[in-house]
């Protein structure tokens, strides 16, 4: 009983301090008006506790301080740094190179881990072991290995105990997510605890190897058609939710790719592919490798582009796909008013927000960028400029322009780096008009096709049943139209002429069906070999149907309202 009470003291005092350490980060970087408002007694905490820092930390000490905090924290400023509602642009260009690089773990850890989860021992999985890691990240490190069939490997193993580490955090900040969610404005607005379960299901998504090996799969399957993009793909049998087993590639990562290099590359092809390949993850199939800065990107020996890590990847939901792709295409023809609405559509007005400060901002940007030179016009910075003017006015962007507009600068930095001369933004522009083409011919396919003559079915069948209905009520006088103000005698026109309406609709109606009834009768009296009486009606209900279409299109339009 002593050892429990002990050890919860000692979780207590942990968390505690962990509270204090996350209160004095957001102390030192401008959060002091923020804290103020907290009710730190609620947490077990004093304002008294908290160290006050007489100097503000700049953008690059922010992301020096998070890396100090742990894994949980890196991985939150690399979210942040794709939020401009959040942060202001030095602080996610900062956050932007934040380094999720650090000191392996040794080599008996790892063993033990793989030895746990592959259920035998390192020696008969693989035939080869390197024990130098590849690369050594906040969540895992990769080794390369080769199995006992020949195959080259390349091995991921996740950090020992950093499960229990990440959930702890996200403890912790779920609690102070909550306390400003309910002290201050600026929390509730931006709903933090919603924000914060986000964040948590996307990191402990990345935690789980199984997922990313799902995601490898999924990424080649949807490639498949790209030659020169390759994904490696995972090796099943000897993988697990911490180990994660995938064919190794051989290549260099496009950061240290070198000049004499570069020469010898199709360069332009490598890149408008790799543009194509990514519009085609976020505006056809929804589903988006979320990290494509050059150290997940690496040239291979065949001289292709392989994507890394997918362990952080991003769903794009069918409506949103189709808002973006008519974003870009606006964007493509200059059109700013069309820009400004598709963003405005897509995104949430806070109180307080001028929509049409916000919208002027946005024609200007694009007249600014419509007059840029060739070689100067980033959509991926520009969308990143939009987001920036919604906040500016009030207005919290849609997270999916923030991750079109980053994907699509990552795009443009590889652009530079594989080929100096070449403009992604053509590429981007007509592969953008390809996909509208693709979508508007899938909306003609014969399935949607019968799926639209049905709804057409159900409404004919439905239709005298609902006339039944409306006749009924006018009849017997419930006939109701609730309105803020209304002129009595126009209400009242309105409707006798919506009834009259009603009435010969039916009368011609009965006609066309007494033309059919009589159509088969045999009778001496006929009209061009046809039962001149039927054609009479039929005549009839022709010139009626034409006469009171005219008039509710054409002559009604004009009539003034009797005063």
């Amino acid at each position: 009983m002593t050892n429990t009470l002990k050890q919860f003291a000692k979780k207590s005092t942990q968390r505690l301090a962990r509270y204090r350490d996350i209160l004095n980060l957001l102390l030192k970087h401008g959060g002091t008006t923020l804290l103020r408002d907290l009710k730190l007694n609620e947490i077990g905490l004093d304002q008294s506790e908290l160290t006050s820092s007489d100097i503000a930390g700049d953008p690059e000490s922010l992301a020096a301080d998070l890396e100090a905090l742990g894994p949980t924290f890196i991985k939150l400023g690399q979210t942040l740094s794709m939020r401009p509602d959040l942060l202001p642009p030095p602080y996610q260009a900062a956050l932007t190179k934040l380094q999720d690089t650090i000191t392996p773990f040794p080599h008996e850890e790892v063993e033990r881990i793989i030895e746990e989860q592959l259920n035998v021992r390192l020696s008969r999985a693989f035939a080869e072991f390197n024990t130098e890691p590849l690369a050594a990240a906040s969540l895992g490190q990769v080794h390369t290995a080769r199995l006992r069939d020949g195959r080259r490997v390349v091995v991921k193993i996740q950090r020992p105990d950093v499960r229990d580490t990440i959930t702890a955090d996200l403890d912790d900040l779920r609690t102070l997510a909550g306390l400003f969610e309910r002290n201050t404005e600026i929390g509730k607005r931006l709903g933090l605890v919603g924000m914060l379960e986000q964040f948590r299901f996307a990191l402990l998504q990345e935690l789980d190897y199984e997922q990313e090996a799902q995601n490898l799969t999924t990424l080649a399957t949807m490639l498949e058609n790209y030659d020169d993009i390759v994904i490696p793909q995972p090796v099943n049998d000897f993988s697990t939710e911490r180990v994660l087993t995938m064919t190794h590639i051989d290549g260099e990562p496009l950061s240290k790719l070198e000049g004499f290099r570069r020469l010898n590359l199709e360069a332009d092809n490598l890149t408008a592919s790799l543009c194509k390949a990514y519009l085609d993850q976020i505006l056809v199939h929804g589903f988006v490798h979320a990290d494509p800065h050059m150290g997940n990107v690496l040239l291979t020996k065949d001289q292709r582009l392989a994507l890394l890590d997918l362990g952080m990847v991003a769903y794009v939901d069918p409506d949103m796909r189709t808002r973006l792709l008519k974003l870009l295409l606006a964007m493509a023809e200059n059109r700013g008013e069309a820009v400004a609405e598709v963003c405005l559509a897509i995104s949430t007005p806070l109180e307080g927000a001028d929509l049409d400060k916000a919208t002027r901002q946005t024609v200007d940007k694009i007249t600014q960028y419509q007059h840029a030179p060739e070689g100067k016009r980033e959509i991926g910075r520009m969308l990143l400029e939009l987001t920036q003017i919604a906040v500016d006015n009030g207005i919290r962007p849609a997270a999916e322009i923030s991750l079109l507009g980053k994907t699509l600068l990552y795009l443009d930095q590889i652009a530079r780096q594989l080929s100096p001369e070449f403009n992604p933004d053509t590429v981007i522009r007509k592969h953008s008009a390809k996909i509208l083409n693709q979508h508007l011919s899938g909306s003609v396919k014969p399935t949607r096709l019968m799926s639209s003559m049905l709804d057409a079915k159900i409404l004919a069948e439905d239709f005298p049943k609902q006339l039944n209905k409306i006749v009924g009520i006018l009849a017997e006088n419930r006939f109701k139209v609730d309105v803020d103000a209304v002129n009595e005698n126009v209400l009242m026109q309105n409707i006798e002429k919506v009834a009259n309406r009603i009435a010969a609709g039916l009368v011609l109606a009965a006609l066309i069906i007494g033309a059919a009834l009589l159509m088969p009768i045999e009778t001496t009296w006929t009209l061009f070999g046809y039962p001149a009486l039927a054609i009479i009606l039929f005549t009839i209900a022709v010139i009626g149907g034409f006469i009171l279409v005219a008039d509710a299109l054409f002559f009604n339009r004009h009539k003034s309202p009797p005063t």
